[in-house]
């Protein structure tokens, strides 16, 4: 922000985060007030007790808890079989994208390749190279494309318990929990992009799965269809442009979100520019509401691995220059 010369300067006055009016969150059959949650640290080491791979009854193989997973809880920590550079991803001759895949492959054991196979192939009507990568790729480091054998096994649900993680520092990929999951239930990601068709109403979401992935969706969302009209309007409001949106518009758009249990990323991101316009107006009371979901969602997604991005605003005192507040780092 570019200061002006101020004809007033005084401390915020932030409202207490009880008697603030902070979002609600469901989790499963829990109501979580984001300001009070506690979350929990599971050790990795044990996380392959946590689901196990089995066939469903319609969709092929799929992954589920062989516990109760608590929000947050890292289900899964994989290491990629393939990495493939956004450069290559990008090129518009298959041919070539599928050379420097082979290559890569053939410089792998035996057992590592078989992994690759094993994969399924929606792409084609026989099983391809290609299309087994571009079946089961995930968006990893640095805009690149990885693969990773084990979570590839993950179903997709419009409205997923899980979403996966990078953590570029020790380059893999976490699945984490992001709903309360019961022991025996399904594991479910979206493979949607949340910006687009992840929020559209169904039609739109089984057109999507049907075209990239071959199957159509029947999870609970597409069968039942009860947010539809809540999924246009967050459309509606996407297509005016994210920092186009004032502070209403961010909170009336992230609490849709929430209904629709859309991926926590995409929360992150309406919190932090609805947080900016609620600061910029000097409205403290909603910028605790934004703060208090996005540091919920933060500390699921990467519950003690990082440093949460939302720190730097209990660390800073919030003052009021010209009836805009704004943060200093204390």
């Amino acid at each position: 922000m570019v200061f002006n010369a101020p004809t007033s300067v005084e401390k915020a006055q932030p409202e207490s985060l009880e008697k603030a009016e902070i979002l609600s969150v469901h989790y499963g059959a829990k109501k979580v007030t984001p300001i009070h949650i506690h979350m929990h640290n599971h050790c990795n080491d044990d996380a392959q007790t946590k689901f196990e791979v089995k066939e469903t009854s319609n969709r092929g193989q799929g992954m589920f808890a062989a516990e109760d997973i608590l929000p947050g809880t890292v289900i899964l920590r994989e290491k990629p079989l393939v990495v493939m550079p956004d450069k290559i991803f990008a090129l518009d001759d298959h041919d070539d994208i599928e050379d420097w895949l082979d290559k890569r492959l053939l410089r792998m054991p035996a057992s590592q390749r078989q992994k690759f196979y094993d994969l399924s192939d929606s792409r084609f009507d026989e099983k391809t190279t290609l299309g087994i990568f571009f079946t089961n790729d995930m968006n990893f480091i640095d805009e690149s494309a990885g693969l990773f054998p084990v979570m590839a096994r993950v179903n997709h649900a419009c409205q997923p318990n899980a979403d996966f993680v990078s953590r570029p520092q020790i380059g893999v990929q976490d699945l984490v929990a992001t709903q309360f999951i019961s022991e025996g239930e399904e594991i479910f990601i979206s493979y949607l992009p949340a910006m687009a068709e992840g929020s559209a109403p169904c039609k739109i979401r089984q057109e999507y799965v049907r075209e990239w992935y071959g199957f159509s969706c029947l999870c609970k969302q597409c069968c039942i269809k009860d947010l539809d009209k809540i999924r246009s309007k967050i459309i509606e409001l996407q297509e005016k442009g994210i920092e186009t949106l004032t502070s209403n518009e961010c909170r009336d758009l992230i609490e849709k979100l929430i209904k629709i249990q859309c991926k926590l990323p995409h929360q992150n991101l309406i919190c932090k520019v609805g947080f900016e316009k609620s600061l910029a107006c000097n409205d403290w009371k909603k910028a605790v509401q934004f703060f208090s979901t996005g540091y919920l969602n933060d500390s699921i997604l990467n519950n003690s691995e990082e440093i949460n991005q939302w720190n730097f605003v209990t660390n800073s005192t919030p003052v009021c220059i010209n009836n805009e507040i704004y943060l200093f780092p204390n």
